[in-house]
């Protein structure tokens, strides 16, 4: 069916997304898949109203000059809708939007043709879910002719009525500005989004000023990137990581689009699209997976409840992103629960695609599938950035969660049962756990690599402690952790970025 073409002058009712399947013209988080059989149900339209495809859709009052009678609702973080725009000329439009929010409203933005046009706007609290206002994004380029227009969710939270394009410019009336930035998904470059295609630029990294969690990353290349010339990609010396904090500033006049100079920019938040990876010592979630082939999901009645990996079967596997800030030797701690005693895994560690095996571990019976205990096994891990690979060899079992910590080398002071150093890395402030077989006075010290004490904490007699060491104002770097008994010494590297 082919698409339906909004004129750029009308408004667009939301609900008239373009026609066709998920992914393709939108996107919904609670979208079901009704050609396989799961055995379970899943409402793919809270609604019921309008369509009965994965948007959700209800009846809607708002009295607004335009609205068609619906609007989109229960929105969530992630998804997305298109609409197809003609227009006669290139033009800067004020798009408004109207929304609706009794409590912690959306944020969203628009994208034309698959490029930014405006920065994420919050939508407002309007007490009520079909108390309707309006947002307006001010001088939204669109070119002449036939353009895609896609709502982009970054917040769930409104409910969404209608777009409209209005009060057109000429685009040489609005200024050369800075839209949006973004990492690359390996850290190594950020992306500028501009409002118009660049048509000159002679900066170099001195132009620009791009920071993680504060510290400078020298900029090492500038390219220009993007259909029609909107994007710079600024080459980093060093790589953005997960999670990190970034901005970026633009202080020079060496980038053009004809006769208009980039208006300078200082502070602009860059979007971290680097993948989740999980640093170790961690306990991760079995659902919280980069990748899965063959397992499925299940409610968990173990603690903690959640979701466990369900009906294994020979070949299935899940991909992990890890980090291991220190080669050594590693516990895993696999949390299972099978009514067979023919499980069994192979952990496999990738790179570059090429996946080695470690080991092996083959899985008790446990009596029942929500019936759950923890099996062990140790592994020597190299440092650095992996895919951790749990692969089927033979099931079936459940799996809820796994651990990786150093091995506690507890026969390196006789009576020690347990040992626990977490987060590491940290940034300066990290835990840690004991237990002995009988009471003994503890002494904690952190050294530096030059062996110098920078710190130190007496517990008295005890059988089991839990520390918390707060050390904020250390220099980043490696150092060492000192844990005394009168029977012994368990010496850990720890890393403070």
């Amino acid at each position: 069916m082919p698409f339906k073409h909004h004129d750029i002058s009308a408004a667009i009712n939301l609900v008239d997304y373009d026609i066709g399947k998920c992914s393709f013209t939108y996107w919904d988080t609670d979208t079901a898949n009704y050609h396989v059989s799961t055995g379970t149900y899943t409402d793919w339209n809270h609604g019921w109203a309008y369509r009965n495809d994965g948007v959700d859709i209800e009846r809607c009052y708002d009295s607004f000059t335009g609205s068609n009678g619906y609007n989109v609702g229960w929105t969530e973080a992630g998804e997305w809708m298109e609409y197809t725009v003609t227009g006669d000329t290139a033009a800067a439009y004020q798009v408004l939007l109207r929304s609706a929010s009794p409590g912690d409203p959306a944020r969203v933005h628009l994208k034309v043709n698959g490029y930014d046009v405006c920065p994420p706007r919050q939508l407002p609290t309007t007490g009520n879910n079909q108390a309707w206002n309006s947002t307006f994004f001010e001088e939204v380029i669109v070119p002449a002719g036939t353009n895609v227009v896609r709502l982009v969710i970054d917040k769930g939270g409104s409910n969404l009525n209608l777009l409209r394009f209005q009060n057109p410019v000429p685009v040489s009336s609005v200024g050369f500005t800075f839209i949006s930035a973004e990492t690359n998904t390996e850290g190594s470059a950020v992306i500028i989004t501009l409002n118009k295609p660049v048509t000159l630029f002679t900066a170099t990294g001195q132009d620009f000023d791009v920071k993680a969690d504060g510290a400078a990353l020298p900029v090492t290349n500038i390219i220009l990137s993007g259909q029609g010339g909107m994007q710079l990609t600024l080459g980093l010396e060093s790589p953005i990581r997960y999670g990190q904090a970034v901005t970026v500033s633009y202080s020079g006049n060496v980038v053009f689009s004809d006769d208009q100079g980039l208006e300078m920019f200082s502070g602009q938040e860059v979007r971290n699209n680097l993948p989740r990876r999980f640093v170790l010592p961690v306990r991760i979630q079995a659902e919280d997976f980069e990748a899965n082939s063959g397992y499925q999901l299940e409610t968990c009645t173990d603690a903690g409840g959640g979701q466990n990996l369900a009906y294994a079967n020979n070949g299935d596997y899940v991909d992990y992103l890890i980090t291991v800030p220190e080669a050594g030797q590693y516990e895993f701690k696999f949390r299972v629960a099978s009514l067979y005693w023919n499980g069994s895994i192979s952990i496999r560690l990738g790179n570059d695609g090429v996946f080695t095996p470690l080991k092996s571990l083959s899985l008790n019976g446990t009596g029942g599938w929500q019936t759950w205990t923890t099996q062990s096994v140790i592994i020597d891990l190299p440092q650095g950035n992996y895919t951790l690979r749990l692969h089927s060899l033979s099931g079936e079992y459940n799996l809820n969660w796994f651990e990786i910590s150093l091995s506690s080398g507890l026969n390196e002071i006789p009576g020690l049962k347990d040992f626990r150093l977490y987060p590491n890395p940290s940034g300066g402030c990290f835990s840690v756990s004991a237990e002995f077989s009988s009471t003994t006075p503890v002494t904690l010290s952190i050294l530096d690599l030059q062996g110098k004490e920078i710190y130190n904490w007496d517990s008295g007699p005890v059988t089991a402690l839990e520390h918390r060491i707060e050390y904020p104002e250390t220099q980043s770097g490696v150092y060492f952790l000192c844990l005394s008994t009168r029977s012994g010494q368990l010496l850990r590297k720890i890393i403070l970025i």
